[in-house]
């Protein structure tokens, strides 16, 4: 994914955090009246284990917006891992600010799946025949472990739904089982630190 800013900030941020805050925001009052009287609410927020992938950042001004928007240290990936950091980190507060309410969430890695992200970051993978990228997806799926769709969405269900993620709310799940997070994802100063700064973003 080339370097963009959108609306004034880096598209991957924009695009994976704020976009989904603002949503979120927006749909408060109606997940307020969902969870009112003991009723059932669940955000899942799909972040990625790509949330460990932090090399260069220090958490001083990994959310600062000179850092984000900054073009000379952009790096794909690692825009892409703050990016779901700050997915985790949101269901990480979310959770604290609105658990009581009886609003809870949780952050999740799908799995690798099977889409049409690869034509950002392969050479030349949207002039490839669709006989290719069939093969691509076969050798992948066999021998790399990339999930099919339909199983990439298992771990996204099974958060919303079962009873028993109710004892990690507000936690990072991979595969149907609490995943293994970064330590900054489990770091309520960061989590409170990112919630104020898209609060600024958005308004």
């Amino acid at each position: 994914c080339p370097f963009r800013l959108v609306g004034g900030l880096e598209s991957q941020f924009k695009v994976n955090h704020v976009g989904h805050f603002a949503l979120f925001k927006a749909l408060l009052p109606k997940l307020r009246l969902a969870a009112k009287d003991g009723g059932f609410c669940r955000v899942i927020s799909v972040a990625s284990l790509a949330h460990r992938i932090l090399k260069g950042f220090s958490k001083s001004d990994i959310f600062k917006v000179e850092s984000i928007n900054s073009e000379s240290k952009y790096r794909p990936f690692l825009a892409y891992g703050r990016a779901k950091l700050s997915n985790v980190l949101f269901a990480l507060e979310m959770e604290r600010k609105y658990g009581e309410e009886g609003i809870h969430a949780v952050s999740l890695h799908p799995g690798s799946i099977l889409t049409n992200l690869p034509r950002s970051v392969v050479p030349g993978y949207s002039r490839m025949s669709s006989g290719v990228k069939w093969f691509l997806d076969k050798v992948m799926t066999t021998f790399f472990g990339m999930k099919s769709i339909p199983q990439g969405s298992a771990t996204s269900v099974y958060c919303a739904l079962a009873p028993e993620v109710s004892k990690n709310f507000g936690g990072y799940f991979e595969d149907c089982n609490p995943g293994k997070v970064h330590q900054w994802g489990r770091d309520v100063e960061l989590a409170e630190r990112l919630w104020k700064l898209s609060e600024s973003l958005i308004t």
